[in-house]
């Protein structure tokens, strides 16, 4: 689990929002709201909440009855989600300071920033730097 500086969870809920509003998410209110749920509860170290009953329940409005291994509906929307971040981050989110990144596997998510001289506001545009480390595949990889 990741511990971030409040610095560094008032940059991810600043560039959440920029997400959140950009055109991949905006007409997808309730993915956007499946996100804006993970984030806040991936910064807070919530996890134990980042179940998909929970998120049925919490997220998609689904009764007690809920079951996630009937009603797939929590694991199709974090599938499209994490297709939706792909697409944004290849396109209007490409230099973005902040990354959200949401392996399979886990509804927790990690957060990549940039190493950056001089970091005061997330919308600060005079930062430079790479992201370190950049992993956002959902394909198997071997480090050697």
């Amino acid at each position: 689990m990741q511990t971030l500086s409040k610095l560094d969870k008032e940059s991810v809920r600043f560039y959440t929002d920029k997400i959140l509003k950009s055109t991949v998410f905006s007409n997808s209110p309730r993915q956007q709201r499946f996100l804006e749920y993970l984030v806040t509860h991936s910064l807070d170290g919530d996890a134990e909440r980042l179940k998909g009953y929970t998120i049925g329940i919490e997220v998609f409005d689904k009764g007690d009855d809920f079951d996630p291994s009937i009603d797939a509906i929590v694991r199709v929307d974090a599938t499209r989600i994490r297709n939706k971040l792909r697409e944004y981050y290849e396109d209007l989110g490409s230099t973005d300071e902040v990354h959200i990144n949401f392996r399979k596997g886990s509804y927790q998510l990690d957060f990549s920033f940039r190493i950056v001289a001089n970091r005061a506001q997330p919308s600060d545009q005079s930062r430079i730097g790479n992201f370190l480390p950049d992993v956002i595949t959902d394909k198997p990889s071997l480090v050697v």
